[in-house]
Parts: structure tokens; C-alpha cells; sequence
């Protein structure tokens, strides 16, 4: 039997990363959209 090793995926990193930097940008863009416009249901 072998020494099972931990495998860290690093396209996971990345993915993530530009996932964070999406969140960001969306956040700057709803900043500035206009009050007023929120429907609800």
C-alpha cells in the first residue's frame, strides 16, 4: 500500500480568484446604478 498525498488543485486557486475579482467589479457597477429601481415580489 502507498502514502496517499494530499493534491492541491490549482486551477481550483484561479477560478476562485477570478471569482473574487467578478464579485468586485459587479459590487463597483451596483454602486452605481440609480436608487429607486428595486422590484419586489
Amino acid at each position: 500500500m502507498g502514502v496517499r498525498r494530499a493534491r492541491f488543485d490549482f486551477e481550483r486557486v484561479d477560478v476562485f480568484g477570478v471569482a473574487l475579482d467578478a464579485v468586485a467589479i459587479l459590487d463597483e457597477l451596483a454602486e452605481e446604478l440609480p436608487d429607486g429601481r428595486a422590484y419586489s415580489q
